[in-house]
């Protein structure tokens, strides 16, 4: 018995189920359909992601427990993508 189709059963799960993370590289504001991002090529069309802040574990912070869900239209280039709908809420920069 070959170990080959176990071995590549794994890595299928891994690629399915690996987190990708890219920082914005500049602020995301309501209605925003085009994100620019450090490196967009940790995605590809119709996936997920998440917008998560450093504030998110932080009572004081207004996006305390907050993170938005967003799926991707189009991978533009490098650092832009563009998703299926806008942005709910504002994501800064200075809270990566």
């Amino acid at each position: 018995m070959s170990v080959v189709p176990i071995i590549d059963g794994i890595i299928d799960l891994i690629d399915e189920n690996m987190v990708a993370k890219t920082n914005v590289v500049s602020n995301v504001t309501t209605g925003d359909v085009l994100i620019n991002v450090e490196n967009s090529f940790h995605y590809e069309p119709d996936q997920e992601a998440v917008l998560i802040d450093s504030g998110y574990n932080d009572p004081s912070d207004a996006h305390y427990d907050v993170y938005e869900q967003i799926r991707i239209k189009e991978v533009n280039n490098t650092h832009w993508v563009t998703l299926y709908e806008p942005i709910i809420s504002n994501w800064t920069v200075a809270n990566q």
